[in-house]
């Protein structure tokens, strides 16, 4: 089983963000990240090679640690910490068959609990703004209303948001939410649907790039490495 350990994303700045950044703190004082990005490249390639291959992959994920820290404030890059998690596991692939089938089904676990967690919290808080009468997921307009206020916050617009019907939104604002939450039921009850469940996921974050240009390219292609190409391996192979 190999597993390219590839984020493919393109940082909109280099520049080290020293203001309230722990890490930062605790390294000496530079102004650019070239160089942990250089190496970072070089234990890529170490990563999907065999030469010492498990220490090219635990150095990958401690120089993804430092550039994703150092490059967002105070934390993680929210569209790149699954990348980090997924690669700390599979520095632990390549021994047998057996274990690296439990690293796989593991990463794709990490990434089912990772969207059941932010489906929860778009649960909890609609609960929350529907007994406070304010606007969440349960409210007929309020995804119209989370789609308008990332659109002053991105300096977006979407004309075609004021024409669609309430109720269209709101069942897709219901569905997103139960697609969130699914994907654990799913897991350990209808492992087969996973499938189904990643090209879901991927389609959603495309229509969030369309409606309101909020962008997870790191999570479309881990999504796809994980649930999809694997998927269509294993097929052809039991057949």
């Amino acid at each position: 089983m190999t597993f390219p350990l590839v984020s493919m994303y393109l940082y909109e700045g280099y520049e080290v963000q020293n203001s309230g950044n722990w890490v930062a703190s605790l390294l000496p004082s530079f102004n650019s990240i070239t160089p942990l990005i250089i190496l970072w490249a070089i234990s890529i390639f170490g990563s999907i090679g065999s030469f010492l291959r498990r220490y090219f992959r635990i150095l990958y994920s401690i120089f993804l640690f430092l550039i994703i820290a150092l490059t967002n404030g105070a934390d993680f890059d929210h569209d790149l910490f699954a990348w980090f998690y997924i690669s700390i596991l599979f520095i632990f692939e390549g021994r047998d068959e057996k274990s690296d089938k439990a690293i796989l089904d593991f990463s794709k676990l990490t990434i089912v609990l990772i969207y059941f967690m932010s489906g929860f919290w778009k649960l909890f808080y609609s609960f929350k703004a529907f007994f406070n009468e304010s606007l969440g997921y349960f409210h007929f307009e309020g995804l119209r209303e989370i789609i308008k206020e990332s659109h002053l916050l991105t300096n977006h617009s979407w004309p075609i948001i004021d024409v669609i019907p309430s109720v269209i939104l709101f069942l897709i604002g219901l569905g997103i939410v139960i697609l969130e939450l699914s994907g654990l039921f799913l897991y350990f009850k209808k492992r087969s649907c996973l499938y189904l469940w990643a090209s879901s996921i991927i389609i959603f974050h495309l229509l969030t790039v369309l409606t309101m240009r909020v962008e997870f390219v790191s999570n479309l292609i881990l999504i796809g490495l994980l649930f999809l190409i694997r998927e269509k391996q294993s097929s052809r192979t039991l057949r």
